[in-house]
């Protein structure tokens, strides 16, 4: 008996037994083919060494046509094992499979029946050391046999090197060591069949021992241990995240490529590179007291977490730094922020903005005041959309440079631009006025001219913001109705070319009353709302004579009763026109009651005192002594002193006393 050849065949067999029991514990599916690919491998070992045991002819050919069979199902548990671990598998290779075990099956049965009959292969002593070994004498039997077992091999190699075909190469040791292990087998098995090498013993059962531990380590070691480095290499590596890792003692242990590229100077067993040194030398103190904090590096910004890590003992382990690029998210946030916060033409902040600041602060302002640029649309027509979003930009620039940095400044609906401010609306209209020449100087050209206008009003805070800028709006109007660059100013001409058709000079005689009704309402510290209100008044109060007959209006001598009493018509009839027109609304009631006197004897309605609407009893004033001091064919030019000395004497009669003083004493002194 060759003893040393025994010892080595069952050395095989006993860790293929420690093989079977490390499978077994590791509880998984895939483990059962292999499994069973170990205890055939261990009977055809122990059955192959009864060769060694004995020199019954009878008991070794039993052992070596067991042997062939166990090899048979050797090479079908390997290729069910190898489809699974390669996760290839689908209905033709099961049907293969299946056509394998099947064939299988009728090779155990021929050899089984060998044992008696001899017909698939005949055995014969050969004497090898100092014991018998059965040599084989093929047959046709033997022959399909060794080609089966020889196509299961073949199979097998090329179920694995297919899978390697389909993954990155990285991964391919993890079947590659299995291939050759598999070509190592058919190999010995081929030389053993043949007779190109005498080689007396089958030992390619030992190599069926070796591709086993293989299937082990490859199944639940290599993805558990070297998977370990390849996910360090092809993951962690190659994630745009930037990860750094210090060690218990706060020294750099690991760092990715992502942080690489950002701080190309951090070495790997550098003592030195501490976290101490990252924090100093990188400028990021917020790693020493923060777990989250945003770090802006080289432009781009990143929201960093930091990771401490403990033993179970409660030890520092580590510490790791996380850093997520977030500049462009942040930059989409931004824009995102910036659209619901800002116009998108202007920069300006948009109407949900000025609510919103309303809603929060309006306590800090004292005035709303609202703008835009005269004829926009005409702009937009005549030089193009381009040149009129150019227009309303500068518009802006302007504001915003000449404006408070305190003030706040939004784009409404409609391309008006309303100004929250802190200063009172006094000295914000002085401001204004000066904003209003700087926008023509700069903005106009040769063939364009730009001009805005605006109208302001006191905050009053127990109103509701949209009624503040509702007037702040009526009053701005009311100005683009008196001023000839504005579209709004086309009302205003028409009707006044009305009145001009029978009084050549009433242009001047408007432009001294709106002058005066200026002044004066200075003097009373009127609204900026009822300043333009009363110079549309001084334009428009005699609107109603369009109505009147041109044999009337033009007559040269003393107007006869009917003649007068359809003259007194006009105030009643100016009012009617100015509620037709919205424009003019503001001030229907003064055109109706301008006429009105201060003790009731007046017309239209003989209201009395302080009845009579605040912009007639104004108006009739200065109304009166425009009409004394300038020619009218009814009465002769009167000084100054006269005219006051009349007012005077009419004070508490025809005016009302306390704007006569106020006239006299600071608008004509």
């Amino acid at each position: 008996m060759n003893v040393g050849l025994l010892v080595l065949y069952w050395a095989a067999a006993v860790m293929l037994i420690g093989l079977m029991i490390k499978v077994y514990k590791e509880h998984e599916a895939i483990g059962k083919s292999l499994l069973m690919a170990s205890f055939c491998a261990i009977g055809s070992i122990l059955s192959y060494s009864v060769n060694f045991l004995t020199n019954d002819y009878t008991a070794m050919s039993i052992g070596v046509s067991i042997n062939l069979i166990f090899q048979d199902y050797l090479l079908i548990s390997l290729l069910h094992y190898c489809v699974d671990f390669t996760r290839l598998r689908n209905r033709y290779l099961t049907v293969v499979e299946w056509i394998f075990i099947i064939v299988g099956l009728a090779d155990a049965f021929v050899f089984i029946m060998n044992i008696f009959n001899e017909r698939a292969l005949k055995f014969s002593y050969n004497m090898v050391g100092n014991c018998y070994v059965l040599g084989y004498e093929a047959s046709t039997g033997f022959a399909i046999h060794a080609i089966y077992d020889i196509f299961i091999l073949a199979f097998i190699i090329s179920v694995l090197f297919i899978k390697c075909l389909r993954i990155p190469y990285v991964y391919w040791g993890r079947y590659s060591s299995l291939i050759i292990g598999g070509i190592l087998v058919l190999l010995v098995k081929y030389l053993f069949i043949s007779d190109y090498v005498d080689i007396r013993f089958d030992i390619s059962i030992l190599f069926y021992a070796l591709l086993g531990i293989l299937l082990y380590w490859n199944t639940f070691w290599y993805s558990k241990k070297n998977m370990l480095s390849i996910t360090h290499t092809m993951i962690i590596d190659h994630m745009r995240v930037p990860v750094i890792l210090f060690d218990y003692e706060g020294v750099v242990a690991d760092f990715n490529t992502a942080l690489a590229e950002i701080f190309p100077d951090i070495e790997l067993d550098n003592r030195d590179q501490t976290i101490e040194w990252f924090i100093f030398n990188k400028k990021c103190k917020d790693l020493a007291t923060k777990i989250e904090f945003t770090w802006t590096v080289n432009e781009r910004i990143y929201e960093c977490k930091v990771h401490k890590l403990y033993s179970g003992a409660k030890r520092l382990l580590g510490v790791i730094l996380v850093m997520q690029d977030v500049t462009d998210l942040t930059k989409a946030y931004d824009d995102l922020e910036r659209s619901v916060t800002f116009d998108a033409l202007t920069g300006l902040y948009n109407k949900r903005s000025f609510y919103r600041e309303c809603a929060k602060n309006l306590n800090n302002y004292l005035t709303i005041c609202v703008t835009d640029i005269d004829n926009l649309s005409r702009i937009n027509d005549n030089y193009g959309q381009d040149v009129g979003d150019r227009v309303l930009m500068g518009f802006a620039n302007i504001l915003t440079e000449k404006t408070s940095k305190k003030d706040f400044i939004a784009r409404l609906d409609g391309g008006n631009i309303v100004i929250l401010s802190r200063k009172r609306d006094k000295a914000l209209y002085l401001e204004m006025e000066e904003i209003m020449e700087t926008i023509q100087k700069r903005l106009s050209t040769k063939k364009m001219r730009v001009t805005a206008e605006f109208g302001l009003v006191a905050l009053n805070k127990n109103e509701p913001v949209d009624t503040n800028v509702n007037i702040a709006i009526t009053s701005m109007r009311n100005k683009k109705m008196l001023s000839k660059d504005s579209a709004r100013s086309s009302l205003v001409g028409s009707l006044k070319q009305g009145l001009n058709e029978y009084d050549t000079d009433a242009d001047k005689q408007i432009e001294r009353e709106r002058i005066l009704c200026n002044k004066f309402a200075l003097a009373l510290d009127l609204t900026e709302l009822e300043i333009g209100q009363l110079a549309m008044l001084a334009t428009l109060h005699d609107i109603g004579k369009v109505s009147i007959p041109n044999s009337v209006l033009m007559k040269n001598g003393a107007l006869n009763e009917d003649e007068k009493a359809l003259m007194r018509t006009h105030p009643e009839k100016g009012y009617r026109i100015a509620k037709a027109a919205k424009e003019l609304e503001g001030i229907a009631d003064a055109i109706r009651s301008h006429h009105e006197r201060y003790d009731g004897s007046g017309y239209p309605d003989g209201l009395k005192g302080e009845d009579i609407p605040l912009l007639a009893r104004i108006f009739s004033i200065v109304d009166a002594y425009d009409a004394m001091t300038h020619d009218r064919p009814y009465r002769k030019t009167l000084t100054k002193e006269e005219a006051v000395k009349e007012l005077r004497e009419f004070s508490g009669s025809q005016f009302d006393p306390k704007l006569v003083e106020v006239f006299v004493t600071k608008v004509i002194r």
